[in-house]
């Protein structure tokens, strides 16, 4: 008897069960850390570009998108901010027959068509670059490979991995042809991308019919 407990009610130190109840309130409590950033995932800053859907013909999965980290990998770089990975679901669902599939055939989005999402100038394009697959991109490309710069309403639209099974799509203010180039010269300000009223972010979709 402890303090007038039954001591097979005490559980033994660092048993398993203790340690299993430590271990879950653990990651409870990095979730609850996360909660607020992804409650705000959808907050974004300053005046946004609305834009019509990029692609057609399909239901399209938004893989990376947002205002923030958590949900964004592009957010760690300013000019890239709210930057947009996007992948075509096909009819079960999913977007490659397999997991990140050699074969370019096998992603949903592979040849599908990729539209002018703003009506304005094209000033820039490139079309040469090989394809890679996800799992080998060419960490010497800055550009993302074969990709369009569209400008409009005083805002550069970046098209970009047209061929290797996903799509970018991100802005910036001004007339900017190369992202990169320009920023070595100064901060560009990252624009907020909405598709037909909507700010986008990881794990949304959308359904577009051509």
């Amino acid at each position: 008897m402890r303090h007038g407990i039954p001591a097979p009610w005490l559980p033994r130190r660092r048993c398993k069960e203790v340690r299993l109840i430590w271990l879950n309130l653990g990651h409870a409590g990095l979730w609850a850390l996360q909660i607020p950033a992804l409650l705000a995932a959808g907050a974004y800053d300053g005046a946004p570009l609305n834009i019509s859907p990029p692609l057609r013909n399909g239901t399209y999965y938004v893989v990376t998108g947002g205002a923030n980290v958590f949900v964004n990998q592009h957010a760690f770089a300013p000019v890239a901010k709210y930057a947009m990975d996007i992948t075509r679901l096909n009819g079960a669902g999913i977007s490659a027959a397999g997991l990140f599939p050699g074969d370019l055939n096998k992603y949903a989005i592979y040849h599908d068509d990729i539209i002018a999402p703003c009506s304005g100038e094209v000033i820039s394009a490139e079309g040469r670059v090989p394809n890679r697959t996800p799992l080998d991109p060419d960490s010497s490309d800055t550009r993302g490979g074969n990709h369009g710069v569209i400008y409009c309403e005083g805002t550069s639209v970046h098209l970009a991995h047209m061929d290797p099974g996903s799509v970018m799509v991100g802005a910036v203010r001004g007339r900017h042809a190369d992202f990169r180039s320009a920023a070595k010269q100064g901060p560009l300000v990252s624009v907020p991308l909405l598709i037909d009223g909507r700010f986008l972010i990881k794990g949304d979709s959308f359904t577009h019919g051509g």
